[in-house]
């Protein structure tokens, strides 16, 4: 791998070194990342219950990437390229894999002092990373391939976001006829969105506005549009958070959609310790219901907020038999953090799950799934390396058996890893 990305970047630091890359009024400058980010994880109970017979997985997934950012007084390109994978699933003797993937590749030109194109593979990423996200968590993470027209002010910001993806099975001198899109990991076929960001002296907001087009397999796109806003304000030492979206339009199964999700989240700070409450409510598709009331959070770093054991969202429909949709969730959390100048940060989150609709053909919402307990600790080894550490246990009721039928909620389900994180930054700059 280390020799195919010297192989890569080999040119365009020649072209940098020898100073042929066009210069501009200001200087160039090359920023390169490499990152080494092994995880070894525990799974007994992570993502489902397990059965009570069930031997745990262990495993250490490695990603390693190089990332390149040319950057001038208009323009800026980015390359990041990737190979994830788990120690030992390539042989001592490996000639070569399927392993290694373009992350991002992506250029952007500024024509003015506000406005700016940015086009090619790209994360996206807006605010909490609710609805937009990079899924850093993830070893893989996410990207976009799409076009952004920004445009920055000094206190407010607008971009729009167009994206068309096409079917690659068939190659492109071939490719004459024929515009199906097989929706490769659940994409979207076409996306349009809108945001719109406002700062305040003590705090901000954001609105949204979307435009998701999924292909149905009698090759019809059906759109669904998501509309809403995320905001925070700083009172002192308290912190207040909030997000309301509603959907609408309809799913690739031609179903209605009628869907809502509401968050409410309060921070309290003292010194260097800080304790929150929130509650997450996204509304579900009960049995029997023919529309679609799963309120679906996009492209959003779900990990991050419905407990970092994956049972909700991430690649998780958690649907009852009989109903293919999610039954959506309730999320009632205590989030608390305490930071020690030697030692890092310490986390500790309680999550409370319940089932916004009725479970198991009883009359009865709002039934309570389980306890989630997540602990983690960060710690910033040096300049550049990380260490970070948890533990996770779910403490399941047998309403979550509805859910996870594989399993049982008297099994011990629990989740332990480990993860180095070594990423430094070198910068080069020309005239």
């Amino acid at each position: 791998m280390t020799k195919s990305i010297v192989r890569l970047y080999l040119p365009l630091i020649f072209l940098v070194l020898t100073g042929l890359l066009p210069k501009g009024t200001q200087a160039q400058t090359l920023t390169l990342k490499p990152e080494i980010r092994p995880r070894t994880e525990y799974r007994h109970g992570f993502k489902s219950l397990v059965p009570t017979q069930a031997r745990p997985a262990m495993f250490t997934e490695q990603r390693s990437r190089i990332s390149a950012l040319f950057a001038d007084r208009y323009m800026q390109s980015s390359l990041v390229v990737q190979d994830i994978r788990i120690w030992g699933a390539a042989p001592q003797l490996n000639k070569s894999d399927a392993m290694l993937s373009v992350h991002e590749a992506w250029a952007s030109y500024a024509w003015a002092s506000r406005w700016n194109l940015k086009v090619g593979r790209q994360e996206v990423m807006y605010d909490d990373h609710r609805i937009f996200g990079n899924v850093d968590w993830a070893q893989q993470g996410r990207s976009h391939d799409a076009a952004l027209l920004q445009y920055t002010d000094s206190a407010w910001a607008m971009h729009m976001g167009v994206a068309y993806n096409q079917d690659a099975s068939i190659l492109e001198p071939t490719k004459l006829m024929d515009n199906y899109y097989d929706g490769t990991a659940n994409t979207y076929k076409a996306m349009q969105f809108l945001w719109f960001h406002q700062d305040f002296s003590k705090g901000a907001f954001s609105v949204y506005a979307i435009n998701n087009g999924m292909q149905a397999k009698d090759t019809t796109v059906k759109f669904s549009q998501t509309l809403g806003t995320i905001g925070y304000r700083n009172m002192g030492n308290l912190k207040a958070e909030w997000a309301l979206f509603y959907q609408m339009g309809r799913d690739v199964a031609n179903r209605a959609i009628s869907a809502y999700m509401g968050s409410l989240f309060a921070n309290y700070t003292h010194q260097k310790a800080q304790i929150g409450l929130g509650a997450d409510l996204l509304s579900g598709t009960a049995l029997g219901t023919a529309s679609n009331h799963s309120f679906d959070p996009l492209w959003g770093t779900h990990h991050k907020f419905y407990g970092l054991m994956d049972y909700f969202y991430v690649g998780n429909p958690h649907a009852q038999a009989g109903q293919a949709l999610p039954v959506g969730l309730l999320d009632n959390y205590l989030k608390t953090s305490f930071t020690s100048t030697k030692a890092g940060q310490f986390h500790l989150h309680v999550h409370g799950f319940m089932s916004p609709v009725a479970l198991g053909g009883a009359s009865q919402a709002f039934a309570y799934l389980g306890t989630e307990l997540d602990f983690f600790h960060v710690i910033s080894l040096s300049d550049h390396l990380g260490l970070q550490w948890g533990y996770s246990h779910m403490l399941a009721t047998t309403q979550m058996e509805y859910l996870k039928p594989l399993g049982l909620r008297t099994a011990t389900n629990n989740w332990a890893w480990a993860m180095l994180s070594f990423k430094p930054s070198y910068t080069i700059k020309f005239q």
